[in-house]
Order: structure tokens, then sequence, then C-alpha cells
């Protein structure tokens, strides 16, 4: 119908193409909107392409005059957390070669009421459309499963969460833990041997002869003498140990201290 182009319009109605003749590159405005509106072009129409055509200053033999739009991915829902999730436990190297186990923070603990984390939902991104109208639905981001764990609740709204009790607070694999921690000053046999079923942060020392059972972790900033250490994650004694060959320290994963003499340890792996 048109001598000296031809219109092509892709198989997915996203672009339209005007071919153009070798002879006659100067195409009137009026033929190209015609032959876009008998192949029902309404949407992405690129007016100075069309501009140029008719002035006969585009080169190229093929030349796009309609282009539609793509839907945007959205945004993954994901969650904002309102404690340090990743504490880095090791210890800084000291210039005179010793290791500072003084100054690392090995948990963080959590208060009863304190929201510890939001879930920021997912978002829809923009929606597409193609040269002939056709909307193309927006991407939805993903969205996350709930957080699994212990110690915690979700309010009404469904993304915050909330501490049900004080406690150490800690973010795995599952989703995040709060368990039981017990705070005591040093120990010493007038004091007692401790037994408890989560973790036990002693502020100061332990004397000859103490037992501390913990199902969790046992965090002691003070010196250690031949005490009795029993744990079912980690033991971290800031201040070191010297046993003098009597007591244990027996964890269920790591021991860590500034330095052990004379020491019985059983653990997964001992950092000097």
């Amino acid at each position: 119908k048109y001598n000296n182009f031809m219109l092509l319009v892709s198989e997915d109605h996203m672009e339209a193409y005007v071919l153009l003749s070798k002879e006659d590159r100067r195409i009137s405005k009026d033929q190209i909107y015609a032959a876009l509106a008998e192949q029902g072009i309404v949407y992405g129409i690129d007016h100075d392409v069309i501009e140029a055509l008719a002035q006969g200053t585009i080169d190229q033999e093929m030349v796009v005059v309609a282009k539609g739009s793509e839907p945007s991915n959205g945004i993954d829902g994901h969650y904002e957390y309102f404690f340090e999730t990743d504490l880095k436990k090791t210890p800084k190297l000291l210039e005179n070669g010793n290791v500072d186990y003084k100054n690392i923070k090995w948990f963080e603990i959590a208060r009863k009421d304190q929201t510890i984390a939001y879930y920021h939902g997912a978002k829809r991104g923009c929606e597409g459309k193609r040269i002939n109208g056709e909307v193309i639905p927006a991407i939805k981001g993903n969205e996350l499963p709930p957080l699994k764990g212990q110690g915690f609740l979700v309010r009404d709204d469904g993304k915050t969460y909330v501490a049900t009790k004080d406690g150490k607070i800690e973010l795995t694999q599952d989703g995040i833990e709060i368990t039981e921690l017990l705070v005591l000053d040093s120990l010493t046999a007038a004091t007692g041997n401790v037994e408890f079923n989560g973790s036990v942060y002693i502020r100061g020392s332990v004397s000859n002869g103490v037992v501390v059972k913990a199902e969790g972790d046992i965090l002691i900033d003070g010196f250690i003498e031949s005490a009795f250490l029993e744990a079912g994650g980690d033991i971290v004694l800031r201040q070191g140990n010297n046993a003098g060959g009597k007591g244990y320290i027996r964890a269920g994963k790591n021991v860590a201290g500034s330095f052990f003499e004379n020491a019985n340890i059983t653990a997964g792996t001992v950092y000097l």
C-alpha cells in the first residue's frame, strides 16, 4: 500500500519498525501515522523519529518508530533488625603479639518488650505496556517467610517482632533465638556453684573449686583459677586461666581466652 516503506511489527508487539525504500527515503508523516493506526499501534510512538523520516534525514534502512515498555521488577521483602546480627568474635592482634579478648563483643542482650525486628513486605514494580496498548502486569518482589525461633512474639500487624523476655539474642540460620542469660558478679566458694539452662555471664572472677554449668555459653570477664566450667556452647575467658593442673574447661563448641596455663580443656576448637 505504501510504495516507499514497510511497517513491521515484532511478534510480541513490543516494537514497530519502518523499513525504508532505497529509492525514496522521505516519508510523509500522515502515511506513517496512518500505517501505525492500521496496525493498532497507540503507545510508545517516537514522534522525533517520524519527523526525521519526513525530513529524509534517517540513514538506516530500518528504524524503530514505536517501542513498548517492559515491566520492572519489584522489591523483595526484607527484615530490619534492631540488634547486631553479625558480631565479629575475632580478637584484635596487639603489637606485642598477644591478642585482645577484653574488648570483643561476644553477645548482645535483648530486653523484654524491645522491638527486635520489623518485616518490610515485598513491593510491586511498575507495569509495562505493549505498543498496541496492552498492559503487562508489574512483577512483584518475593516475600520472605516469617521468622522462627524463640523468646519473641509477632504483633497483630504481622511485621513487628518483640522480645518476650530478657536474654541473649542472636540471629541463627533458622531465625532469632532469645535465650536465658544469667548475669553474676564474682563467684567464690561462699557464693556456691552455678547450674543454668541458658547462658552465664560472670562480670568478675571465678575462684578455685567453683562449678559453673550452662546449657548455652559461658563468658567470664575476670580471672579463672582451678574452676570447673561446662557449657553446651562457647566458653570465653577474657582474662585467661591459670588452673595449676586442676579443674577443667569443657565446651560443646569453642573455647577462647587470652591465655591458658596448666588447663584441662575439652572443646571443638580452642582459640588463644
